[in-house]
């Protein structure tokens, strides 16, 4: 009987030094990256959401809020297997207050709603090359964001996506961008001068609204439809169009406050 009873300790010490191995290499294939008890996967600094069999997002942790400067990899090694890093997941670094600098890379083709969101100490970003979209509310109340590089990749800028960063002075919006959401640069106070792109076709709700350094803003014809108070509150703006008044749907109070309003044609 004794016999028996130390042959079976001794297989389960054996078998748990070959787990115990057998992790040891993983982690060690893996570039110490850590799966969390959900699935989610920790390769320090961040965390990340494994959406398919080749693909990765950053998603959301608590230990970020201490982060003063992030470089998000292109990829990531799990247990030998490589992930690209596609997307930002909504809220990730939402309230990251110490966070400084971030660097994303062009793998990057998604940015969530409200991603950067509260980033106070956020000065400058630079978005990569196949992001197609800037989620809603993505920037919003970066007050220490002074300038952004938007990729001409950018379809969509979404509502509130730079809501309250007054610290703002100019922002080019490329030639690929069709819509600027409701909110979009509402309340961005320092912001001098902004230029719209014969691409786009809508201005949203507040897109601009209490923009009050605005001075002179052309808008080209190919804008046909501009949403209630989208420039209410630019007290000092001159507006041009390069298109009828017939040709415009204007919302109510679009132009409230603003200085005056020219059509050319």
């Amino acid at each position: 009987m004794l016999k028996k009873l130390l042959v079976s300790l001794l297989s389960a010490l054996l078998c748990i030094s070959v787990v115990a191995e057998t992790e040891s290499q993983l982690d060690q294939n893996g570039s110490n990256a850590k799966i969390g008890e959900h699935g989610d996967v920790f390769v320090a600094p961040l965390k990340y959401h494994i959406t398919s069999d080749s693909t990765a997002e950053v998603i959301k942790d608590y230990s970020y809020e201490k982060l003063e400067s992030v470089v998000i990899p292109s990829e990531i090694q799990v247990y030998g297997h490589i992930y690209s890093v596609t997307s930002i997941e909504e809220s990730a670094f939402y309230n990251c207050s110490e966070l400084k600098a971030i660097k994303i890379p062009l793998s990057v083709t998604s940015i969530g709603d409200g991603a950067f969101l509260g980033c106070i100490g956020l000065k400058h970003i630079k978005i990569p090359l196949s992001v197609t979209s800037i989620g809603n509310r993505a920037f919003l109340g970066c007050i220490g964001l002074t300038s952004i590089s938007i990729p001409s990749s950018v379809t969509s800028i979404g509502d509130g996506a730079f809501y309250d960063c007054k610290a703002l002075t100019s922002i080019s919006i490329p030639s690929s961008v069709i819509s600027i959401g409701d909110g979009a640069f509402s309340d961005c106070r320092a912001l001098t001068s902004i230029s719209i792109p014969s691409s786009v076709i809508s201005i949203g709700d507040g897109a601009f609204s209490d923009c009050k350094a605005l001075t002179s803003i052309n808008i080209p014809s190919s804008v046909t439809s501009i949403v209630k108070n989208a420039f209410d509150g630019c007290e000092n703006l001159e507006i041009v169009f390069d298109n009828t008044k017939e040709n415009v749907m204007v919302g109510k109070e679009a132009f409230e406050g603003c200085k005056s309003v020219k059509f050319l044609k």
